[in-house]
């Protein structure tokens, strides 16, 4: 079996930059920000990062999907057409998407990061009900029009209780099997390979993308054991793993 052949994404955090990071207190990015208006630590992922990695890719037969955000605004960062251009060139027949909360969503930025390589993309909606409908109706409207059926549109996403993740009572017994670090290669803003999403804090990371490849990483004990027992249910591998009730499926 290859080393991606159960991964179905592969997430670039491209920042620790939201637009609308200030106001949603529940996000864990709130947390890094100063004022509405500045970040405390701005952190950006190395172009040369997302370009090697999207060069090994290939030769690991990585058949999923490349996806641009995690705890992010990818339409706040102005390298992503060349980002999308660059992962549909080295991989011509992926998936390529990301989600965003449409703020800076125009139909010009669709049509642009369409042709550069976008597959698709996905709207998450916040606000007030007459925000959310304002969003639906231009995104129906002006977006979904410009990429192939079920490919784009709304998620019903909403903030969750994940800031309190650290703090939950441990599970006594396992809460399932977990394939989070086989589905889903999480590279941070740090270069750093992230266990999953839920760990927010980063308690656990398996390597840094600028000391070693991305091959190298996923070839090194400590992530390989984690692939193994967590989809087994062994939970007890880790700390944050104990506290969550999540379970990510094998796809």
């Amino acid at each position: 079996m290859g080393l991606l052949d159960r991964t179905h994404w592969v997430q670039f955090e491209l920042s620790n930059m939201c637009n609308l990071a200030w106001w949603h207190k529940e996000c864990p990015v709130h947390l890094e920000m100063a004022s509405p208006y500045r970040f405390k630590d701005p952190r950006h992922l190395p172009a040369e990062i997302v370009y090697r990695t999207l060069d090994e890719l290939p030769g690991l037969a990585y058949e999923g999907a490349v996806y641009f955000n995690h705890y992010s605004e990818a339409t706040v960062d102005p390298r992503l057409s060349e980002f999308i251009r660059y992962a549909r060139k080295r991989l011509p027949g992926n998936t390529i998407e990301f989600t965003t909360n449409g703020v800076f969503l125009s139909r010009q930025l669709a049509l642009e990061l369409r042709d550069a390589g976008l597959t698709g993309l996905h709207v998450t909606l916040y606000g007030s009900q007459e925000d959310r409908n304002a969003t639906q109706e231009r995104v129906d409207r002006d977006i979904v029009p410009l990429f192939a059926p079920g490919t784009t549109g709304i998620l019903s996403w909403g903030l969750d209780d994940r800031l309190c993740e650290y703090d939950k009572p441990a599970y006594q017994e396992s809460q399932g099997n977990c394939y989070a670090p086989y589905s889903t290669i999480v590279i941070t803003r740090d270069a750093e390979w992230a266990l999953c999403c839920r760990d927010w804090r980063r308690t656990v990371t398996f390597g840094s993308l600028r000391e070693h490849t991305l091959e190298e990483l996923l070839a090194m004990p400590e992530p390989q054991e984690a692939r193994r027992r967590l989809s087994v249910g062994e939970r007890e591998i880790y700390d944050v793993c104990m506290h969550c009730k999540s379970a990510i499926t094998p796809g």
